[in-house]
């Protein structure tokens, strides 16, 4: 049987029972200046004050400012809009206090609703700010005594911060009055709220009024914003298990009879005002809201008037967006709405006080097409369903949205999740410019929303937070890599699947966490996503529990800038070198050979310096080398064309400088260079204030290098590196821990780009600029970060960018210790420090290495510099020399090109609490210093180079070249006797007689080349073979 379109006598009889009244929204951003606001047409002088405010500066200040005395008050009312019965008061205003006195209860401030008039303190509702200490709200009666009131409470976990912007809210509901401080993110700082249940105050203006009982400069405010409505709501229906909901656009299901219907969509006028109120001659539209356990259903009736607009309906193509007959829907499951603030000039502009609003658009036209997107991210595609059924007399459009589609939970600054949807929601509708609540924006936002209650579903199964970053990307291969949070309130399995977005749904492949993720813990993993196509894509990613199948959240991320290749230069810059030759990398999704063109440009330039033609294989590097000595100093690029992605070529950017003493590069190969000559670093973490009379000379003669210089101030730093600089000693500046760059943000934990670019990235810049100025020549790199995770990608690479531009000659630096990230932070560092500590007794030193071959493969030649274990926490020991040998020796064995240790003094001195300790670190760090030239010379038989050799488990070996000696270290890097080992050194060219260096024995190989040796338990042996020159 066909089923039948629901009757339109079924809305009608609705109808009075939905409210149709509008919001009403006014703004005040103060943008210019140099008038009293009194002067302004909805601004008077409150009756009572003889002064008020003034605009100085784009913001409100005190007529009396810049410093007001003892007793002085500032009143201004509001007179553009006068409550009229609206069921729905907001009243809202940013504040700053350049100063405060008297303990920092002054100045005062009192943010007014609904003020009567008469003395400035009675007969009002109003939010009191008492300095940066404590605020309350109340109601005062015409006595001006306090009839209802919160009573005086702290402003905050800790006092407001002087010259930082808050926003004070004052809200009143019916009886119910709250009053909120928040930053200007958004984050909710302090709240109070009041029932009143005697006099309810009608009319009445909002009020600002400003106390000073002490003398001080003039408190600041800006970006006014004054809401009147009739909260319209409406409530929605749950499926019946027995009928569930057929996605077929006839909403003839039991849900959609229960349904409230969102009725009396208003016609798009310009302005916000209490005539955009009044309904439609024609007859509205209408839409209805249920729910079941999985998703959110949403049925759009849309009315067709007549019987040419209903073929001119079935014409219609999907590819018509809001261009012929379409509706949208609007959600704000986390109410992200209440907390809006407007900072823009125009009323019909929505903006928020905090990045990212969680606001969701669904849009649907009449012949099926489909769009959606997170309010100001039109990439944002997510998992739905839709259906469109076009009748007689109107057409509908059915919607299905999954809660793992509307799961967007974010952390904290302190980890923890914001808190999961209620029972209301924020929502509206919209068709073709007509809306149920409110007008839109420019953006097509609805600058209003209106409630859609009695959504039963719990949250919880869903709050989940998904963190990513990604790694190189190119054809075929590109890593992403993630962390789950758990914020369910139980321990669950799940696994993380990705997929690509549209249509085709295509797998791109899943990863299961094999144990179970701890409630309010986090688990890690990766996937290499084949997306083989260059340019940008859109993938979504799902998070399932694993025994089940049901999906608990999805999250879009948007792939951008896909490269066929890369280039790698072999040196990170250019001085006096006579030619650059670049290694050319395609990615895995090309197999077959491929004619490549290679051009030099200046940057900007379309002239071609020099261009040459190579031939790419799979089976070999390929390189093209250009002469440097005709090109000037500056910044140029390559352009890669490859055969068959002619429309999608690569740059790879070259950078030619001045010479400079104590400049520092690398090659492609991961090999730092210092005034040109291979350096291999080996050091220490927290020794830098030990640094001095016979303990720095020890240092220096052990064979330390560097070590890192943190925790001072920049003139500091400065003193250190030239006290070490006859010593040989290079620090590497721990530029996140100069006091310049601990004092440049009130809030460590915001990484957001508007505070990045407020406070950290500024002061760094001007931090680097004066040290590469003042000890430039005598320092590695730049420490930029210690342990980021995903969410401090855009800081990190902030930081590297600035570095790279104030100070081309010095690497930057970050140390991670979670290996999953390492491709992430590929392009935010130069040196990777993998940090990753066994802990003894019963730690595993295999997983040194693990980490510094993952490091080698995901930074693709970069230099690897491994900070190792040095120290013990509570309840665990010290690593033993045999620890500390393994560590360092598994290292360079697995790729590292430096060493750090952390750290000489986290339990104390070294030197004197842990004597043996100190001397195994400082027999290694002679060692190393013998050793290095050998690390950082190239085996001139590349399939040799780090290649096992024939070995049992648990072994690991590397072979290198230095003048007439090949060098072969094998490491045992488990914790167990390995007994008499044969090593398969028949590719080893060389004499028989072999010396163990470090050892004072000789042993002699077999005829065949091989070699036999015992390993203990985490033992090292570093042979040295004599060969004739090649």
């Amino acid at each position: 049987m066909q089923k039948k379109l629901l009757r339109p006598g079924c809305v009608a009889t609705m109808l009075l029972l939905t409210s149709v009244a509008a919001a009403e929204i006014h703004r005040d951003h103060f943008d210019e200046s140099g008038f009293d606001l009194r002067s302004r047409p909805h601004w008077d002088v409150a009756d009572g004050a003889y002064y008020g405010y003034r605009v100085q500066g784009k913001r409100l200040v005190s007529v009396y400012a810049p410093v007001v005395g003892v007793g002085a008050i500032s009143a201004d009312k509001f007179v553009g809009a006068k409550h009229q019965g609206e069921t729905y008061q907001r009243v809202s205003i940013l504040i700053r206090f350049p100063e405060v006195t008297g303990g920092g209860y002054t100045p005062q401030f009192h943010l007014v609703l609904n003020w009567q008039g008469g003395s400035l303190f009675s007969s009002c509702y109003r939010l009191s700010l008492r300095g940066v200490r404590d605020f309350s709200i109340s109601r005062l009666d015409r006595a001006g005594k306090e009839a209802v009131t919160s009573g005086w409470g702290p402003s905050g976990a800790t006092p407001l911060k002087t010259n930082q912007w808050y926003r004070l809210t004052l809200e009143k509901k019916g009886r119910s009055l709250v009053g909120s401080i928040a930053t200007q993110r958004g984050e909710q700082v302090a709240e109070a709220q009041i029932v009143d249940d005697g006099e309810v105050l009608e009319g009445g203006n909002p009020v600002l009024l400003s106390q000073y009982p002490g003398a001080t400069r003039s408190l600041e405010l800006d970006d006014f914003e004054y809401e009147l409505s009739n909260r319209q709501n409406i409530v929605a229906a749950a499926v019946r298990r027995d009928t569930g909901v057929q996605l077929d656009g006839v909403l003839d299901e039991p849900c959609w009879q229960t349904a409230q219907p969102a009725m009396g969509w208003r016609s798009p006028v310009s302005g916000l005002n209490r005539r955009s109120a009044q309904n439609a001659a024609r007859e509205s539209a209408t839409a209805r809201v249920a729910f079941d356990a999985d998703a959110l259903y949403v049925g759009i009736r849309c009315p067709l008037g007549s019987a040419e607009a209903v073929a001119a309906a079935r014409r219609r193509t999907p590819a018509e967006m809001f261009v012929g007959p379409t509706v949208e829907l609007f959600l704000d499951p986390l109410r992200e709405s209440r907390r809006r603030t407007g900072l823009g000039p125009d009323n019909r502009e929505m903006f928020f006080n905090h990045p990212g609003p969680k606001i969701f658009r669904f849009a649907v036209n009449v012949a099926g097409g489909r769009y959606s997107e997170l309010m100001g991210v039109s990439w944002w595609k997510v998992p739905w369903q839709s259906a469109v059924e076009i009748g007689e007399t109107a057409w509908v459009a059915e919607l299905r949205i999954p809660f793992a589609s509307l799961a967007f939970f974010e952390q904290g600054a302190q980890g923890e999740l914001e808190a999961g949807w209620d029972t209301t929601w924020g929502v509206n509708f919209a068709l073709d410019g007509r809306t149920w609540v409110s007008q839109t924006n420019r953006q097509g936002y609805p600058v209003a929303m209106g409630e859609v209650r009695g959504i039963g579903v719990d949250p919880a199964p869903h709050r989940w937070a998904l963190l990513h970053g990604l790694g190189p990307r190119q054809v075929g291969a590109v890593p992403l890599v993630f962390t789950v949070v758990n914020a369910t309130g139980v321990n669950q399995r799940v696994r993380v699947r990705a997929a690509r977005t549209g249509r085709d749904g295509r797998p791109l492949g899943d990863f299961v966490i094999q144990e179970a993720v701890v409630d309010k813990r986090w688990a890690h993993g990766s996937l290499v996503l084949p997306l083989h196509t260059p340019g940008d894509e859109s993938v979504c990613i799902s998070v399932e529990e694993v025994d089940t199948g049901r999906v608990l959240l999805h999250r879009p991320v948007q792939i951008e800038n896909i490269h066929v290749g890369v280039g790698r230069w072999d040196r990170s810059f250019y001085m006096e070198e006579e030619r650059a030759t670049l290694r050319v990398v395609l990615g895995p999704a090309i197999q077959e050979p491929r004619s490549l063109h290679c051009a030099l440009r200046a940057v900007g330039s379309e002239t071609v310096i020099e261009a040459r033609d190579i031939e790419w294989t799979p089976a070999r590097d390929c390189s093209v080398s250009f002469d440097l000595r005709a090109v000037p100093q500056g910044s140029y690029e390559v352009e890669v064309v490859v055969q068959g992605y002619e429309k999608a070529s690569f740059l790879a950017p070259l950078q030619k400088l001045a010479a400079r003493h104590g400049a520092v590069q690398y090659t492609d190969r991961g090999t730092l260079l210092r005034d040109g000559v291979p350096f291999f670093p080996f050091g220490m973490y927290y020794v830098e204030r030990h640094l001095d009379g016979a303990f720095l000379e020890s240092y220096a003669a052990a064979g330390f290098n560097t070590f890192l210089l943190e925790w001072g101030s920049a003139e500091s730093f400065v003193a250190k590196t030239r006290e070490v600089k006859d010593y040989g000693l290079v620090p590497i500046v721990g530029l996140h821990n100069t006091n310049e760059m601990r004092s440049a943000t009130a809030n460590e934990s915001d990484y957001s780009l508007e505070n990045l670019q407020r406070g950290r990235l500024p002061v760094a810049a001007d931090t680097i600029r004066m040290l590469s100025r003042q000890m430039g020549d005598s320092m590695l790199a730049w420490y930029t970060r210690d342990e980021p995770n995903e969410s401090m990608y855009k800081m990190v690479r902030g930081l590297h960018d600035v570095a790279h531009a104030t100070d081309p000659y010095h690497p930057t630096m970050t140390v991670i210790f979670q290996p999953h990230l390492f491709p992430h932070y590929h392009d935010a560092t130069d040196i990777l420090g993998p940090d990753i500590y066994p802990t003894f007794p019963g730690g595993s030193v295999s997983r040194v290495g693990e980490a510094m071959r993952k490091a080698v493969r995901d930074l693709q030649g970069k230099p690897i510099l491994a900070v190792l274990q040095s120290f013990y926490p509570k309840g665990r020991r010290m690593p033993n020399r045999a620890e500390f040998r393994c560590m360092a020796y598994l290292s360079v064995v697995s790729g590292a090109t430096g060493i750090m240790w952390f750290s000489y003094d986290y339990n104390g001195k070294m030197a004197e609490e842990h004597p043996e300790a100190w001397r195994a670190l400082q027999e290694l760090a002679g060692e190393f210093k013998q050793l290095g030239p050998v690390f950082l010379s190239l085996y001139p038989h590349a399939h040799l180079q780090r290649a096992q050799l024939g070995m049992s488990d648990g072994l690991r070996a590397a072979v290198w070249q230095l003048d007439n000696f090949r060098y072969v270290v094998v490491v045992n890097e488990v914790n167990q006797q390995q007994g008499r080992v044969k090593l398969d050194l028949s590719e080893v060219a060389g004499a028989r007689d072999v010396e163990v260096l470090f050892e004072d024995r000789t042993l002699q190989r077999e005829r065949d080349g091989s070699l036999s040796d015992h390993f203990a338990p985490y033992d090292v042996h570093i042979y040295r073979i004599r060969t004739d020159a090649e």
